[in-house]
């Protein structure tokens, strides 16, 4: 989703010209930026949420490739579970759980806030995110500014799809047919 249409976090306007709460943003970005994995920066899919064939349940495609309209590469700090091994009936899965970390004003810049069903490419593994969570004291003091957000992920079991050759590309068949692949990149200053 576009971050300029997300509009559940209204605060007055004003508030963003305090300068307590512009070093306070600044600083949680610094943090971000110098923290975050730099070569290459971790990806963002954002899943097509004007397709017909999103479930419900989990905003996820239902087709056998997800269908992307953009793919964002951008700064963010990365907690991860330790890696387990699982014995499915279509192979060894990969099973790991994990916590990235988004800066407020990086997703400003790249009009993006991450949703439910959202991919997200690292360390040779697609994950998707599975819940957005605003820490409660992830807030500036009293003014309902957020500096940042955590997004709850876990690595996406291909199943039955054929396995993409390289999983931090979209392949032809993942874009979708109403909206063109933009890859904007939020550079680190």
């Amino acid at each position: 989703m576009k971050f300029s249409e997300r509009n559940e976090f209204t605060y007055d306007p004003a508030l963003f010209g305090r300068r307590d709460v512009i070093t306070a943003m600044k600083f949680h970005r610094e943090y971000v930026l110098k923290m975050s994995p730099n070569k290459p920066l971790p990806r963002f899919f954002e899943i097509d949420r004007q397709s017909k064939t999103i479930d419900a349940l989990w905003n996820y495609d239902t087709k056998p490739y997800h269908q992307y309209t953009r793919d964002i590469s951008m700064p963010c700090v990365i907690k991860m579970d330790k890696l387990n091994w699982a014995a499915r009936r279509y192979g060894n899965v990969a099973e790991q759980k994990g916590t990235v970390t988004l800066d407020h004003l990086l997703l400003q810049e790249a009009d993006y806030f991450p949703m439910r069903g959202d991919g997200f490419y690292y360390n040779g593994y697609r994950w998707v995110i599975t819940n957005i969570d605003l820490d409660p004291t992830g807030y500036w003091q009293q003014t309902n500014v957020w500096l940042g957000l955590n997004a709850e992920i876990h690595i996406d079991t291909e199943g039955d799809n054929r396995p993409n050759v390289n999983p931090g590309q979209i392949v032809p068949a993942e874009q979708s047919p109403t909206k063109q692949i933009l890859h904007p990149r939020v550079a680190p200053e």
